[in-house]
């Protein structure tokens, strides 16, 4: 009997040194029938070149290259527009994954008949390991249709949002690209809460979820992440981003009649997002800047239910769930 294959979908963008470890995970995966797609979203690093001259190593692999940078949300949508595999998954390229990670995977999804299996993580920072994903609730065996929202998005586990742990069937990705493609107009840029948009349609086409324990995806932090929070223009960048991910969930949700449903439980999530950010701009002394100003009055600001002002009301850093934020 024919394996069934599994498209695994890598994006790049300035992670050379990274990627070694990323692809000698995927060397000598157990599962043998993968297509790995790599995007390089216009590296301007070497990470090209190196993708040229070791992609050899992997069997079924292949390489698509942006000519500018697009970031992440349409650097992901380009993997899912080439790729032909019976099941989906992404790999960030500065992460790696066990040996045998995506035959557990597919196995549990195969054996259960699941549209989504999210497998098990691990948060690495330099010599500090420690799972994360693999403390979460899991109440049941499976969740159905519509349960699939809620557990995804609204859990109290701040990583079930990522993209990177979910393995989806082909049914769930031929569905969800038609209407990922609508938002791709004015998409570029998209590098905050960009899995958050995926999950939320992803998750609307799911009527099976499942959980695989064991194998790991290794979740590692890098010291430069936390420069992104002290650099005005990147930080602008960052709000601009959450800006165009949260008005493109909530036009499919409403498109949907979900909205009114979800919309107190959506407000509350991307408040914290912003009043994170907000405390950053706080921290680093940008907060009478008038760009910053500026860039915190996007339009859907007033849905928030707050006003700007020069200093945060709260301190986000007493909450887990934004400690490990991953902004590439």
């Amino acid at each position: 009997m024919t394996e069934k294959k599994i498209s695994i979908l890598i994006p790049v963008y300035n992670v050379k040194r990274f990627l070694p470890k990323c692809i000698d995970s995927l060397v000598n995966q157990t599962y043998g029938n993968l297509e790995i797609i790599f995007v390089d979203d216009a590296s301007t690093d070497g990470s090209r070149e190196y993708l040229e001259e070791n992609i050899n190593r992997l069997k079924n692999a292949r390489l698509i290259l942006h000519e500018r940078n697009k970031n992440l949300f349409l650097t992901r949508i380009s993997a899912m527009r080439e790729c032909t595999g019976d099941f989906i998954i992404c790999l960030d390229s500065d992460d790696y994954v066990d040996y045998d990670y995506y035959e557990v995977l597919v196995k549990r999804m195969i054996d259960t008949g699941a549209d989504m299996c999210i497998g098990d993580m691990q948060f690495e920072n330099g010599d500090k390991k420690f799972d994360r994903f693999s403390n979460a609730r899991f109440e049941k065996d499976c969740y159905l249709n519509g349960e699939c929202i809620d557990y995804l998005l609204f859990s109290n586990n701040n990583q079930l949002i990522s993209v990177w742990n979910k393995m989806i069937s082909r049914r769930v990705l031929d569905r969800s690209l038609t209407d990922i493609e609508k938002m791709v107009d004015g998409a570029e840029g998209i590098n905050v809460c960009e899995d958050n948009i995926f999950l939320f349609v992803f998750a609307y086409y799911t009527e099976k979820l499942v959980r695989a324990t064991g194998s790991k995806y290794h979740y590692v932090q890098h010291d430069n992440q936390s420069t992104v929070f002290n650099d005005k223009d990147k930080l602008i960048s960052q709000l601009n981003s959450l800006q165009k991910a949260v008005d493109r969930i909530i036009i499919f949700l409403k498109e949907r009649n979900l909205y009114q449903q979800y919309e107190d439980r959506i407000l509350n999530k991307y408040n914290s997002v912003f009043l994170f950010l907000k405390n950053k701009v706080y921290q680093n002394g940008f907060s009478k800047d008038p760009e910053i100003k500026k860039a915190f009055n996007f339009d859907f600001k007033s849905k928030f239910k707050f006003k700007y002002s020069d200093k945060p009301k709260i301190n986000l850093f007493k909450f887990d769930n934004f400690k490990n934020i991953k902004l590439k």
